[in-house]
């Protein structure tokens, strides 16, 4: 992983997103993978669904540019608040600078849980929510989508397939130049 990471460094990359067919988290070498990534001085975006965010406390601060945290319905409401929490507490040590929810809407609508997710939002240091109807849904959701409580944090949407709020506190100048690599 040295040279790829190396490789990746030599040839300008300034971004990797962490991701995968499953939870980055759960990887047992994650914290060193972050570690090395840090070491060239390449930016980490990290995409989790939140339950194991209490394994990056150990990291130096400004270790993960941004972090994306996947809700979706389904999802035990009890841990909702718990995620936020740990979010938060990284957060304020400034291992992550910031972080965002992103919620799939299915055809088993939670609006608890929805209801849940926007209160967890206003009332802690996320940046924004996203919400996108699962692709493979079968039914429409303007109606409830539009009645959606907009905040400064939370945005309406347009069109109810797609809902996003990019980082405000991003350069936007320096983001559209920035070369991401996604492993």
């Amino acid at each position: 992983l040295n040279s790829i990471v190396q490789n990746l460094s030599k040839q300008g990359t300034e971004a990797i997103t962490i991701s995968g067919g499953g939870e980055p988290l759960l990887y047992n070498h994650i914290l060193e993978t972050i570690r090395l990534i840090n070491s060239y001085s390449i930016d980490i975006g990290l995409v989790t669904n939140g339950t194991k965010l209490n394994s990056l406390k150990t990291l130096e601060r400004h270790s993960i540019e941004w972090c994306r945290i996947s809700f979706g319905d389904g999802r035990n409401i009890d841990e909702v608040e718990d995620i936020f929490e740990q979010a938060d507490l990284l957060y304020q040590r400034e291992i992550i600078k910031l972080y965002g929810i992103s919620y799939v809407i299915t055809d088993e609508v939670d609006i608890q849980l929805i209801e849940r997710v926007i209160q967890c939002v206003r009332n802690h240091a996320a940046c924004y929510v996203k919400f996108i109807v699962d692709e493979n849904s079968e039914r429409a959701y303007p109606d409830y989508i539009e009645k959606i409580d907009c905040t400064k944090k939370i945005i309406t949407p347009i069109h109810p397939c797609l809902i996003e709020e990019l980082f405000r506190a991003w350069n936007d100048d320096r983001r559209r130049r920035r070369r991401e690599t996604w492993i």
